[in-house]
């Protein structure tokens, strides 16, 4: 949505393209310089987000 908008994932902070974080990895997506859409491809067909955020993405809250 917006050309500055970066996502961090396992491999830090990423502009549009493709991550692919290892299967059972834990993190927190956060976003930075605007909005954005994240679409979420899930071979097993589950995520969870039952893991607590960082400080920065709390402090943001």
């Amino acid at each position: 949505m917006d050309p500055g908008a970066e996502l961090v994932g396992p491999n830090g902070w990423q502009g549009p393209g493709w991550t692919a974080p290892a299967p059972g990895s834990h993190h927190y997506p956060e976003v930075r310089g605007g909005a954005l859409i994240a679409l979420f491809y899930l071979p097993a067909g589950r995520i969870s987000y039952d893991i607590r955020p960082s400080r920065s993405a709390a402090a943001a809250a």
